[in-house]
């Protein structure tokens, strides 16, 4: 998310990005100085207790599955306060995004039965570049 150029869409917890990544196809007969991709993350109904990335091409298709980058979230349902969402504008506007915070809660537990029945809260966010 840190290499997004700009959102094009924010929910609570999904959100579709542009990236430009510095990087050269050695297929094509010119050398490139990036490449443009569209990224999707889902952290909702639609991916149950998952955190999901898609990622293609501008202008290609999502893939049929994604690759999950962070199971057992605690935090995914729609139901969880506004504190609590995975996405949030933290500054700017839904135009314009300056600043969005990521909220991820795991169990601390992991995946066995027993443990700590308490969260571990993993929190960051970014600024997109917002070059167009």
């Amino acid at each position: 998310l840190r290499q997004a150029e700009r959102v094009d869409s924010l929910e609570s917890g999904s959100i579709t990005v542009r990236v430009r990544l510095p990087r050269d196809d050695p297929n094509t007969g010119t050398v490139e100085t990036h490449s443009l991709w569209d990224v999707r993350y889902t952290c909702n109904a639609e991916t149950p207790g998952k955190c999901t990335r898609w990622a293609t091409p501008v202008g290609g298709s999502y893939p049929s599955t994604g690759e999950t980058v962070i199971d057992r979230i605690v935090n995914w349902q729609t139901s969880v306060p506004a504190s609590r969402k995975v996405f949030t504008l933290g500054q700017g506007t839904a135009i314009a995004p300056q600043y969005i915070s990521v909220r991820i809660e795991v169990p601390a537990k992991g995946e066995r039965t027993a443990g700590h029945a308490g969260t571990v809260i993993l929190q960051d966010g970014f600024a997109p570049r917002n070059i167009n």
